[in-house]
C-alpha cells in the first residue's frame, strides 16, 4: 500500500485503509499546522516540534504524521493550550523516532486529540562487550556492569549503562500502557551442581515470567539462561536483570543481553 509521495501533488491514495484526497507536505523544521492533513516529517537538520491546532477550533479533524528518515533527531507531536492528547491531560509529546513511523489523529471538537492509527515502534538493548566475574549470593543481585548499547529509542525506551538497565521513559498508549517484548540471555560458569537463577525486574519488582534456573557445571561448562515474552509495561520504570545462587560463590559470566521491543499498537 503506497503513500502519498509528491509534495502539495493531488492523490487518490488509499492510505492505510482509507480513501486520503490531500495534498503530502514535506516538513523539516519546527512546524504550527494551519491547514492540510498529511505530513512527512524529514529531522535530518534537528529535532522537529510539530504543534497541534486547538481541537476546539477544528471538531473532527484528522492529521497524518510520517517520519521518513532515520538518525538521532525526532519528531514531536505537541497539542496547544490545555488540549489533552490519548485521554491525558497536561501532555508533553508523542514522538516519531525511526523511519516509516507513522500517527493518524482525530479531533473531538472540544479539548482533545486521540490516535484512530499508527504505526511505531520503541527498543533498548544493552550487552557485555567481555566475560567478567561476578559475584553471586544467596539473594538476588543485580548485574551492573553491562558497558554496550545495542540500540535505544531516544526518549521512549533507552538504554542506561550508568545504571545497567533500559528505561522505559514514555508510554505511546497513555491510558492503558504498552505490551513490550521484554528478553534476556546469560551465559555462565558456575560452581558444580550448584543451582543459579536469572530474573527479571520491572520498575523494582520481579517478574515470575521472566525467570530461568540452571545447574553450575564448574569450569566444565556455561550454563545458558534465555527467556523472551510479552509484558504489559503500565508505568515508566526500570527493566534490570537479577542473578542470585544456591551458595556463595564467584561467577564468571560470559555473556548477557537485556531487550525490550515495543509490540503494541
Amino acid at each position: 500500500m503506497s503513500d502519498p509521495v509528491s509534495v502539495g501533488a493531488r492523490t487518490s491514495t488509499s492510505l492505510h485503509n482509507n480513501i486520503f484526497r490531500r495534498e503530502a507536505v514535506v516538513i523539516s523544521s519546527d512546524f504550527v499546522w494551519d491547514k492540510g492533513n498529511a505530513f512527512y516529517a524529514d529531522p535530518l537538520l534537528g529535532d522537529i516540534d510539530f504543534t497541534l491546532p486547538l481541537a476546539a477550533d477544528w471538531p473532527n479533524e484528522e492529521i497524518y504524521v510520517k517520519r521518513t528518515t532515520n538518525g538521532f533527531n525526532i519528531v514531536k507531536l505537541l497539542t496547544s493550550g490545555s488540549d489533552s492528547f490519548e485521554g491525558k491531560a497536561g501532555f508533553d509529546y508523542f514522538t516519531l523516532a525511526f523511519a516509516s513511523e507513522y500517527v493518524k489523529i482525530k479531533s473531538d471538537g472540544v479539548s482533545a486529540w486521540f490516535i484512530i492509527e499508527r504505526r511505531t515502534n520503541a527498543g533498548a538493548a544493552i550487552s557485555l562487550s567481555a566475560q567478567q566475574n561476578f559475584n553471586v549470593t544467596a539473594t538476588p543481585q543485580k548485574l551492573t556492569t553491562f558497558d554496550t548499547v545495542n540500540i535505544s529509542t531516544r526518549t521512549r525506551c533507552e538504554a542506561n549503562l550508568a545504571d545497567s538497565s533500559l528505561d522505559v521513559v514514555q508510554l505511546q498508549s497513555l491510558l492503558d500502557g504498552d505490551v513490550f517484548d521484554l528478553r534476556f540471555s546469560v551465559s555462565i560458569e558456575y560452581a558444580n551442581n550448584q543451582n543459579l537463577r536469572a530474573q527479571l525486574y520491572l520498575d523494582g519488582e520481579p517478574m515470575p515470567s521472566h525467570r530461568a534456573s540452571g545447574q553450575g557445571q564448574g569450569n566444565a561448562d556455561d550454563i545458558s539462561f534465555s527467556v523472551a515474552l510479552p509484558e504489559m509495561v503500565t508505568c515508566v520504570c526500570k527493566v534490570e536483570l537479577y542473578l542470585w545462587g544456591d551458595i556463595v560463590s564467584t561467577a564468571i559470566i560470559k555473556s548477557a543481553m537485556i531487550t525490550a521491543e515495543r509490540i503494541s499498537g
